[in-house]
């Protein structure tokens, strides 16, 4: 199903996602300019992205931090559901993996 991406960073951040499990096939797919920590409707947030069940997606965040505040976070609005709220979690733990070299 399609799925949108929310990021939230102190100061600028980005998400890449690759359509598969390799880091060679990763696109940008949100760039943020300062939000609050896990305020999503500060966040910057993707357009819907196609990902399916059972597959594997190689993904990287990067974040640069001026001077206090840091936090980089990224959440998700998987299909049929509403959008994150306000001081939601982000993404859960079980969902990600280590990257494989």
């Amino acid at each position: 199903g399609e799925y949108v991406f929310y990021v939230c960073s102190d100061d600028q951040g980005q998400f890449f996602l690759s359509n598969t499990d390799s880091r060679q096939t990763e696109e940008l797919r949100v760039t943020n300019n300062l939000s609050g920590r896990r305020l999503w409707t500060e966040g910057a947030r993707s357009d819907p992205i196609f990902l399916e069940r059972g597959k594997r997606y190689w993904f990287r965040g990067l974040f640069k931090e001026g001077h206090v505040g840091d936090h980089f976070a990224v959440a998700w609005q998987p299909p049929g559901q509403r959008p994150p709220k306000d001081g939601a979690r982000p993404i859960p733990g079980l969902f990600l993996s280590p990257a494989e070299e």
